[in-house]
């Protein structure tokens, strides 16, 4: 299954590819736990959705953007 999650795998992927310095997952991990981050996942679906503004924005919002595309 493909996400588009930051693993600690593709964090340091992109420090190899910026910096050219290749560093281990164990070392991307002490990184980011000194800079407080924590683990996260994002949820699929927000736990207070609005049902009415969810539908107002499909309904207003995309089409004048796609009219701003054409």
């Amino acid at each position: 299954m493909r996400h588009d999650l930051w693993t600690l795998k593709r964090i340091a992927a992109v420090i190899e590819q910026k910096f050219d310095v290749s560093v281990g997952q164990t070392t991307v991990w002490r990184y980011l736990q000194r800079m407080n981050w924590s683990c996260q996942k994002p949820e699929r679906r927000s736990r207070r959705r609005d049902a009415d503004a969810v539908r107002r924005w499909e309904e207003e919002t995309i089409p004048a953007l796609e009219k701003k595309h054409e």
